[in-house]
């Protein structure tokens, strides 16, 4: 059962028997799933999995060789996909097929990126302890290295105007910190700020408004050029996986473990939730990835554990529905909350056309009921629990919630 947070449109769902892993859009158009996957040999392959906008599987392909380690992997603007492995590099087209490899044998492997010039920046964080950046050129060949022995956690580098960036959680004198480093093309260490916050940068995003960083506790930072900190907001709980593009970022967390709320939310370049989607799974179920198309839906894939089957749900989130929250609000009590389960909970409307829908922590719809102007309705809960409600108008969620019972 899926249920939705404000300003959010669902379309549809899809259910699949694969291991379904992170989905990338090509330049044409096409939709692939990049499965990294053990064998019954416990050897670790990839396959290539294509899928249609009616969520149907039209083209698979696995790997013909035995890939000796995978964890990250680049997807180029000519659409290759680059994989980082213990020996180097292995590039292969959006079809699955083999391109070559870039022989790389004095770094550790670790995210990357590509440059305009075909140059490797990758972000280590070392078996030995510390984090590195090194920039490597086409043929793997080491450019430069430059060490960060008190760092616990580093982001994956981005690039900004010919100049390379991290973000890190560094460790000195026993006190926590969040510092963020940028290079210049020949390693040069160009400007260095350090600002006393106990988390992990998770991931960095630039576009032409601006630079920010989240954080894994779910923190939004505005930067300057010089790395200065405009703001900061706290945008969620905990944040797992983000992408950003010129309308927004978007990410995806967990919250309320074990029940299985989930939510995708999308901030704008001020630190504002535009829209947010809240699925509540089964409690086994959780989030793996969330990707933006070029027409500004996303694509999600949750997976579950139930008989080792995996879920891909595909969601286009479409542009934030109009309308002002806090007016919505003003429209509609719903009290008392939390509530006895010996007493009713009432709901008073000034909502024309509404709908009220009530799901338990499971996805379960416990109460489906249309609401009107100088209506004022009761419902008895029967069971303790976090309950969740949405209100609908016009086919559209206008607004959302928790429901306490005690």
């Amino acid at each position: 059962m899926v249920a939705f947070g404000s300003k959010a449109q669902f379309a549809n769902e899809y259910y699949y028997k694969d291991n379904f892993n992170s989905i990338y859009e090509s330049s044409q158009g096409e939709f692939l799933s990049i499965n990294i996957y053990y064998t019954n040999y416990n050897e670790r392959k990839v396959e290539f999995i294509k899928i249609n906008t009616y969520g149907e599987i039209y083209f698979r392909k696995e790997t013909t060789d035995i890939l000796p380690w995978y964890e990250y992997f680049w997807i180029s603007q000519n659409d290759e996909i680059i994989f980082s492995t213990e020996v180097g590099f292995k590039k292969f087209n959006f079809n699955g097929d083999f391109l070559g490899t870039t022989i790389v044998t004095s770094a550790e492997m670790g995210p990357f990126i590509v440059d305009g010039e075909g140059n490797y920046i990758l972000a280590q964080r070392l078996s030995s302890g510390g984090c590195k950046v090194i920039k490597l050129d086409s043929e793997g060949t080491v450019l430069w290295n430059h060490s960060i022995p008190t760092a616990r956690y580093i982001t994956p580098p981005i690039e900004i105007d010919g100049m390379y960036m991290v973000g890190v959680h560094t460790t000195i004198q026993q006190s926590d910190s969040i510092h963020f480093v940028k290079y210049g093309s020949n390693g040069e260490v160009m400007i260095s700020k350090r600002y006393a916050l106990n988390d992990d940068i998770l991931e960095l995003h630039k576009n032409s408004i601006g630079l920010y960083a989240l954080s894994r506790n779910g923190r939004m930072i505005s930067l300057n050029d010089h790395l200065d900190t405009l703001w900061t907001r706290k945008v969620a709980n905990k944040i797992d996986e983000s992408k950003g593009n010129e309308e927004g970022i978007y990410f995806y967390q967990f919250e309320g473990v074990p029940s299985g709320v989930q939510s995708v939310k999308m901030v704008n370049f001020s630190g504002d939730v535009i829209w947010e989607y809240i699925r509540y799974g089964a409690p086994n179920e959780y989030i793996r990835s969330v990707t933006l198309t070029k027409e500004d839906n996303i694509l999600m894939v949750c997976s579950t554990y139930v008989d080792n089957n995996f879920t891909l749900l595909i969601e286009p989130l479409k542009k934030p529905v109009t309308g002002n929250r806090q007016a919505v609000t003003e429209r509609l009590a719903i009290f008392p909350n939390p509530v006895e389960i010996s007493e009713p909970l009432y709901v008073k409307s000034r909502i024309t056309d509404g709908t009220l829908k009530i799901f338990d922590q499971f996805g379960h719809k416990v109460l489906d009921r249309l609401i009107n102007p100088n209506d004022t309705e009761h419902f008895n809960f029967i069971t303790k629990g976090i309950y969740f409600y949405q209100i609908e108008q016009k086919n559209t969620v206008i607004m959302s919630g928790k429901i306490v019972v005690n």
